[in-house]
């Protein structure tokens, strides 16, 4: 057998493009960004104090608001005790029943428990009394 010589062309092949190289972003670390950032950092912490403080100070003020609207409403209350305190009638009233003063010509009647009085003997100084 005889050995052919084969032809070899060569093709025209399209150019390809070159495969995209994913870069990642790197952040390089300079005396100016360090600073940047602490600068930042420091900026916000103060920035946090002073939200904190002025959370604090609006929670006592929420407090002390509704401490105020119930002292006011035992102010109220007081004032109109007072007021019925300085009447004539609250004056005779408290009188009659705690103090046991009587106008004159009128006569006490003290009620009383079965048990709570010893049987009254006839003497001759009950007899004054009863009259």
């Amino acid at each position: 057998m005889k050995a052919y010589k084969y032809c070899v062309y060569e093709t025209y092949q399209l150019p390809q493009p070159k495969p995209k190289i994913k870069r990642r972003w790197r952040f390089r670390w300079k005396p100016g960004s360090l600073l940047l950032i602490f600068i930042l950092g420091y900026v916000l912490f103060s920035f946090g104090q002073v939200y904190y403080k002025i959370y604090q100070l609006n929670t006592k003020k929420a407090a002390l608001v509704q401490e105020l609207k119930i002292l006011q409403q035992e102010n109220r209350a007081l004032q109109e005790k007072l007021r019925l305190v300085q009447t004539d009638s609250y004056i005779e009233k408290l009188a009659r029943e705690e103090l046991g003063l009587v106008k004159p010509g009128e006569k006490v009647l003290v009620p009383a428990l079965p048990g709570d009085v010893k049987p009254l003997r006839e003497t001759d100084s009950n007899r004054d009394i009863r009259d």
